[in-house]
């Protein structure tokens, strides 16, 4: 495709002085407006070394060259990318809330790019620069009715399609459930890995219960009393003075269906042991404010980001397609 290069901009407060950040302006043939970015750098675009560059005339002759090619077409790709389509309709721009922010009530919902690679390669590129944002919390997706919404969840918003929901897995089957008795729950199951259990699904389906620590402290106390009841009734008066009735067993007050709930908070800590660490980290970390890059699924997604480039670069002889130049 042919662009014509419009202008360039220099980072001169480059941090890594070995490479010399540039960003090259383009503008389709005929067109002043709008001009597509591509970032690059001095030591790319001429085949150099990185420090090949050592002092300011050099640099100022290089830039020089780049500079007498302005208004000239080059072989470049220019795509328009809306947000829109990198969400597939669930927002249609975002908001950049942070410090570096020049205005954090813009809505980004378009971007004019310039790229060697194609128009799906793009997107992605533009997916990974987001979602490297979003692992910090600070953006913030724009529905199209105006509703916002931060976006802490990337994998959900832009790879729903390649991170396919795995929550049925986790589903307590009716055999699984039959497998622990009433009995055990109220008599002999560890309190504690009940309490540490983490309904990781169909929430909804025991949302009148009460709480897990309301109903394993109800427990403890029956299983007090039967013990008192038992050593009452096992004790040399009962003996002595057996025509006397034996103490009645306390009952439990608790319903069949919170039964069924502890049942389920039992599975899911002894079959789904990992999913649960899972849960009760994500939940620590939003509870203390922890940034979520450091939860499970994040570095699912950064690790997956990481591959999808690398094998997406393959395609390329990448220094020599990123070396754009100009079409004689």
């Amino acid at each position: 495709m042919k662009a014509i290069l419009s202008r360039i901009k220099v980072n001169k407060n480059e941090a890594i002085d070995e490479i010399h950040s540039i960003i090259m302006f383009f503008v389709p043939e005929g067109d002043a407006y709008p001009e597509y970015l591509y970032k690059t750098n001095i030591e790319t675009q001429f085949g150099l070394s990185f420090a090949s560059i050592k002092d300011d005339a050099t640099l100022k002759k290089y830039i020089d060259t780049i500079e007498k090619n302005i208004g000239k077409a080059h072989d470049i790709n220019l795509y328009d990318i809306t947000f829109d389509e990198m969400t597939k309709g669930k927002f249609k721009g975002y908001k950049y809330d942070s410090y570096y922010s020049d205005d954090p009530n813009k809505v980004y919902s378009e971007f004019h790019v310039a790229t060697y690679k194609t128009r799906s390669d793009a997107i992605f590129d533009r997916i990974s620069l987001i979602c490297t944002i979003c692992f910090q919390g600070e953006i913030v997706g724009v529905k199209a009715n105006g509703e916002e919404e931060v976006i802490n969840d990337p994998k959900r918003v832009f790879f729903e399609d390649v991170f396919v929901d795995d929550s049925a897995k986790y589903n307590i089957t009716i055999d699984m459930l039959s497998s622990v008795s009433t009995e055990f729950i109220k008599h002999k199951v560890d309190l504690n890995v009940i309490r540490a259990g983490v309904l990781i699904v169909n929430k909804e389906e025991f949302s009148d219960c009460r709480c897990v620590h309301i109903l394993t402290g109800e427990i403890d106390s029956y299983r007090k009393r039967c013990n008192e009841v038992r050593r009452i009734n096992s004790s040399l008066r009962k003996k002595i003075f057996f025509w006397e009735d034996p103490e009645p067993l306390p009952k439990l007050n608790i319903s069949e269906k919170e039964i069924n709930y502890l049942k389920v908070l039992y599975l899911n800590e002894t079959k789904f042991s990992e999913k649960s660490h899972e849960v009760r980290l994500k939940s620590f970390n939003e509870a203390f404010g922890i940034a979520s890059s450091s939860s499970y699924d994040s570095k699912e997604l950064r690790d997956y980001l990481i591959k999808e480039s690398s094998k997406r670069l393959q395609k390329y002889k990448v220094t020599k397609a990123a070396r754009i130049k100009v079409i004689e």
